[in-house]
């Protein structure tokens, strides 16, 4: 027999009060509960709540802002830079010719082989203005290498004669940009060189923007399929062209224009070819003090050795400043290469 206890009315009472009173909180805690969420919790017991997720680089309101992560390096840009210097060589009213005196021609001799009497002699007939369907204004600055005359100690000599000039509209000092579009003709050993040279006082330190050598027939170098960019500083006090540091492209036809634009700021220089980084370095190969714009031929190997007609044309060149006086360039991430062994960039695409 099962036995069922009643309880007495004055706990009845109570038992339904409890209820009552139990049944209203939930009715307050579970709506709250649902809405926010227990959220995990912490090893103090206490509710860790999350912030509200935030687009990437804003931060949420009434907080500090985060730090900007850094922008990638573009190096192939001038949106920071503004134009001050520019030259689509209609004429030569801005260009200086260099031409050798009778005295140094007179020094030349047929075995002839080293770089500075090979530059030798240069005459004011091989810097001119061409036309060139493959210019943008079918005009071109030409600089060339080629047969023909020059005085030498009172008398006229044929023999190769070579050109050189100079920008003499802009000289400036670093920070800048040179660009220039520009080409060369194939030829069988001679060379060019397209410079940013130091004004007065000339060395220590050389950029050649854009060079060839001379090569054999059907060599890269004749071809004009290898292109070098050498970065001199005469350390030491020394006066020779070394040491430097080069870059190649061996997939370049050169041939064609192309666009060389070099950067030159207080801490690094770089160099791009149609945009495409070909080139970095910081100290000591930044160039100090004021340059130019130059552009030289020359034979190589000996004086009496075979040579074509060889040269550098020029469509135009332009110069540019940093537009708010510094520039605001991200953090160098590529290394510095101060030297050593020639250093082959990425191949360029071929056109």
């Amino acid at each position: 027999m099962r036995t069922v206890l009643k309880p007495s009315r004055r706990w009845t009472r109570l038992a339904w009060l409890a209820g009552g009173i139990l049944v209203l909180g939930l009715a307050l805690v579970l709506p709250l509960t649902l809405l926010v969420g227990p959220g995990p919790r912490s090893g103090t017991g206490r509710p860790r709540f999350h912030q509200p997720s935030v687009a990437p680089g804003t931060a949420a309101p009434g907080a500090a802002h985060p730090a900007a992560r850094p922008a990638p390096r573009v190096w192939g840009t001038l949106d920071q830079w503004r134009l001050v210097y520019a030259d689509d060589f209609t004429n030569l009213s801005g260009v200086h010719i260099d031409q050798s005196s009778p005295l140094a021609n007179a020094s030349l001799r047929s075995g002839d082989a080293t770089n500075a009497s090979l530059q030798l002699p240069s005459v004011s007939r091989d810097v001119r203005i061409v036309s060139d369907p493959q210019a943008s204004d079918h005009r071109a600055l030409e600089v060339l290498t080629t047969r023909g005359l020059y005085r030498s100690a009172g008398r006229t000599v044929p023999g190769w004669v070579n050109g050189r000039m100079q920008l003499s509209g802009y000289e400036a000092a670093p920070p800048l940009a040179i660009s220039a579009r520009l080409r060369f003709t194939p030829s069988v050993q001679t060379k060019g060189a397209v410079m940013w040279w130091p004004a007065r006082k000339g060395w220590p330190w050389e950029v050649d923007l854009a060079e060839t050598f001379g090569g054999g027939p059907g060599s890269p170098w004749a071809n004009r399929r290898l292109i070098t960019e050498n970065w001199h500083h005469a350390l030491h006090g020394s006066k020779g062209a070394v040491p430097f540091i080069r870059f190649e492209q061996r997939h370049l036809d050169a041939a064609r224009y192309h666009v060389y634009t070099l950067y030159i700021t207080a801490r690094e220089m770089w160099e791009t070819v149609d945009g495409t980084l070909v080139g970095v370095a910081g100290p000591p190969w930044l160039p100090s003090g004021r340059g130019y714009f130059g552009i030289g031929t020359a034979l190589t190997g000996l004086r009496a050795g075979p040579h074509t007609r060889g040269a550098v044309l020029v469509d135009w060149v332009r110069i540019y400043r940093p537009r708010s006086g510094h520039l605001t360039l991200p953090p160098l991430r590529s290394p510095l290469w101060r030297g050593g062994p020639a250093y082959s960039a990425p191949a360029l695409p071929k056109g």
